[in-house]
């Protein structure tokens, strides 16, 4: 296996039709794993064979699940449309918006002669379009749509997040073109009834884009500090870190370190935005980019995208919306630093609101409480760490809730069931009462009402309660 030169735009070999793979012969596995080197060296996510002089219908790709290698490869079909930056090795420094379709299937031989079929979205269905195109002797530059843009240089960066939402903004980051050389990301956790060490979504995600990877106690420590110092970096970026980062790191890159945070600052500073807009029954929220100082989340605000919070929104759902605002946040910052460092604006102080971490005691429901406050628990607390209560003694989770509007007054019995022992469970709350949805006993799986009560038979003396 070695590192091969990739070729530049201008070569011939690159305006030229490949031919088909007839056998794949020793060669054949050799110039593939010496593709995938060469792909993970330069840090893209595809190469085709003419990027390295050789007219075969071959490809590698790579989007952080793993390789893929495609012999012949060939779309069997194609869904919806998307327009996004797009860069290639073959012209590095040079990014453009080029549409592609949304979603693809397609069909090729892997290393061993086997026929695999990829059902591809996103930027994995972007790479396997692009990568096909240099087949056919076609460049991206030749689908760019409007100018062709060029970066200076590489905007060598240091990521550092934890959960789900913040692979969405990495992703977001390679998308655009930043040159992401290192990841931070909280030490790994004990989890499950084994208590076995579980890595963080983020770690998952830079081991599988072959990324470095740093797991510090504590970011203010020394020995850390060193480590940034030495890397260099253009850029920091922070997506849910759940770290202060220290003046001694802030001080470090070009552009500043810049904080992806899932509010409208200056509202919900601090480490559960997206729980507490639910909690407080909020109908809008949104993505701000911000730059970071020592303070939290008090920096100068860059960017701000509104997201609307649906009355079925839960933690969950809202996660996800708002991960995809913050790709578009990420791609608009990215065309703004075309133009140097942008400014950002003063937040007002003044209007600044707070929220602590979501801790698993905030999901024991007191039936004592109105029952929209009850209900955006539950929306704020699922999927994880769960909104609950106990029946005889039992946990149960609900998993979800609406409000029936028959019952609005206060109620002497917070707590009492209400249930035809069919498929209606109303329980009666403080002010007004909740027609349960989705619930998930002690030991058992998520369950619709009716098939609670299939297995559970009320009394008129049933209620939920809260244990203290």
């Amino acid at each position: 296996m070695a590192i091969r030169e990739i070729v530049k735009y201008g070569d011939e070999c690159l305006r030229k039709k490949c031919k088909p793979v007839d056998e794949i012969t020793k060669r054949t596995k050799i110039l593939i794993d010496d593709m995938l080197d060469t792909l993970y060296e330069a840090n893209g996510c595809g190469l085709a064979a003419p990027q390295v002089g050789v007219l075969k219908r071959i490809c590698v790709i790579d989007v952080g699940d793993g390789p893929v290698v495609m012999i012949n490869p060939q779309i069997l079909s194609q869904e919806g449309e998307v327009e996004e930056m797009e860069g290639c090795l073959s012209n590095p420094g040079k990014w453009g918006v080029v549409k592609r379709p949304q979603k693809v299937v397609a069909t090729a031989l892997d290393k061993n002669g086997e026929v695999k079929v990829y059902e591809a979205e996103g930027l994995f269905a972007r790479a396997i379009c692009h990568e096909l195109d240099h087949l056919d002797g076609v460049l991206f530059i030749d689908k760019v749509i409007g100018e062709l843009k060029e970066t200076k240089r590489k905007v060598k960066t240091v990521f550092m997040g934890t959960p789900d939402f913040s692979v969405s903004i990495a992703e977001a980051l390679v998308e655009n073109g930043f040159e992401i050389t290192a990841v931070v990301t909280q030490p790994d956790k004990a989890a499950g009834r084994g208590n076995k060490l579980r890595p963080s979504p983020v770690k998952v995600w830079a081991e599988n884009a072959h990324i470095s990877v740093f797991q510090p106690e504590k970011v203010r420590a020394e020995e850390f500090i060193d480590v940034i110092e030495q890397i260099k970096p253009d850029l920091i970026v922070t997506a849910a870190f759940g770290q202060i980062i220290p003046k001694a790191i802030l001080d470090i890159p070009e552009f500043g370190c810049i904080n992806v945070h899932a509010s409208l600052l200056p509202k919900y500073r601090g480490a559960s935005p997206i729980q507490q807009a639910l909690m407080d029954g909020e109908q809008i929220t949104g993505i701000s980019l911000m730059y970071m100082n020592e303070k939290m989340d008090e920096g100068d605000v860059i960017i701000s995208k509104s997201v609307e919070i649906l009355p079925e929104d839960n933690t969950g759902t809202l996660f996800e919306k708002l991960a995809e605002t913050g790709k578009l946040v990420i791609a608009e910052y990215a065309g703004m630093l075309q133009n140097g460092k942008p400014t950002g604006t003063p937040q007002d102080n003044t209007l600044a609101t707070y929220c602590k971490k979501i801790s698993k005691e905030q999901g024991n429901i007191d039936w004592t409480r109105d029952c929209r406050d009850i209900l955006n628990i539950v929306r704020a607390m699922t999927p994880s760490p769960g909104a609950y209560t106990f029946l005889n003694g039992k946990r149960i989770k609900i998993i979800s809730a609406r409000i029936n509007n028959k019952i609005n007054n206060e109620n002497e019995n917070p707590g009492k069931i209400i249930s035809d022992n069919k498929t209606a469970l109303t329980v009666l709350c403080g002010v007004g009462a909740l027609d349960i949805v989705m619930l998930q006993p002690e030991g058992k799986s998520v369950q619709h009402t009716k098939d609670f009560l299939n297995g559970y038979k009320l009394t008129a003396d049933s209620a939920f309660e809260r244990n203290i």
